[in-house]
């Protein structure tokens, strides 16, 4: 697994906060236009995180959205080397917005 990037190379978009296990831990992504381009962002970070998603390394399960104390976080469940991982992010910066 490559180490935590800190920021999307030609974008305005960085990611703060924990290491995405838990809500409490939630990667916080900053400075996305909208929707659009923060989902796009989360997706980039996880290959940058567990390597491209074409070689793999790791599968998609599923997404949700989470309500907790007034934020709004997409819960995303991957499968990396046969073991099921869930990651949190906190996407109430860009959450409702259209880009």
């Amino acid at each position: 697994m490559a180490g935590r990037p800190t920021a999307k190379p030609g974008s305005r978009i960085r990611f703060e906060g924990g290491d995405g296990s838990s809500v409490e831990s939630a990667i916080r992504v900053v400075g996305a236009k909208g929707e659009r381009d923060g989902v796009e962002s989360e997706y980039w970070y996880l290959q940058q995180v567990y390597g491209s998603r074409e070689s793999g390394t790791w599968q998609f399960v599923g997404q949700s959205l989470l309500h907790v104390s007034g934020k709004a976080y997409d819960h995303l469940d991957i499968v990396v080397g046969g073991r099921r991982t869930s990651v949190f992010f906190d996407i109430s910066e860009f959450f409702g917005k259209l880009d």
